[in-house]
Formats: C-alpha cells, sequence, structure tokens
C-alpha cells in the first residue's frame, strides 16, 4: 500500500475529524490483510513503555493480549501511551492513543460510539474486546 502513515497525534483537530480521519485511512484498503498489515505497521510506531510502566496497574483486564495503558494529564488534556505484546492489538491501540490523546475528558465521553465503528474496521471477535476493554 502507499497510504503515508498518519500514527501523530493531531490535537488541533476535533475528535470526530481525527475518527473520520482513521475510518477514510481504512477505506482505502480494498483485502483485510492490507488493513492488518496497515495496523500492524501504525504498532510498530508506538512510542515504547519503559519496563517500569508495564505493571499490574497499567495492565488492561480482559484482554487475551497483554495491554498497558499509561493516561496522564488533567481533565482539560488527557495523554495516552500504551503498548501490547501483540502486533495487531499494538495497532489497534495507536489509533486509540491517535484519537484520544491530548483530547479533553469531556470531548472522549462524547465520541463512546467510537467501539461501534471500530469494529467495523475490523474483525469482530477479540479485536473488538481488546477495543471495548480499552475505551471502558
Amino acid at each position: 500500500y502507499t497510504l503515508s502513515r498518519r500514527s501523530e497525534v493531531r490535537p488541533h483537530m476535533q475528535l470526530s475529524d481525527r475518527q473520520q480521519e482513521i475510518i477514510d485511512e481504512f477505506q482505502v484498503f480494498d483485502s483485510w490483510m492490507d488493513k492488518y498489515q496497515y495496523l500492524i505497521d501504525l504498532g510498530h510506531e508506538l512510542e515504547p513503555l519503559t519496563e517500569g510502566e508495564k505493571n499490574e496497574n497499567n495492565l488492561v483486564r480482559g484482554c487475551q493480549s497483554q495491554v498497558w495503558m499509561v493516561v496522564d494529564g488533567d481533565a482539560a488534556n488527557v495523554t495516552i501511551r500504551a503498548n501490547s505484546d501483540a502486533a495487531i492489538v499494538s495497532g489497534l491501540i495507536a489509533l486509540v492513543v491517535r484519537l484520544y490523546s491530548k483530547a479533553s475528558a469531556e470531548e472522549i465521553i462524547k465520541t463512546r460510539d467510537l467501539k461501534k465503528r471500530v469494529e467495523g474496521v475490523t474483525r469482530r471477535g477479540t479485536k473488538a474486546l481488546v477495543i471495548n476493554n480499552l475505551m471502558t
């Protein structure tokens, strides 16, 4: 594929615009294999967590894969960093980080329907469960 990766967080964009940008990116791909490869590539671009941050307190419960999420900031500016031990899950995490990092808590709460829309991008099942666990 020739789509340039857009893994960077764009704080100046509204969450609805970020969300639509992600959806549009995946519509470029005709095959599931290309979508999965794109997810894997996005996951490789995640900022790594330190070994100290990969602890029980930061572990997302209910995932088959190990997922660690660190949330910092305040209600006006939430910063999210996360990693996983699974390639496709790392890509899904990259989408969550890109969408929600540098947003306000109020904006995040207003976009709860993203879980349903992401399920259309990935296959149902484990990957949808990961998104559900990350966003609840």
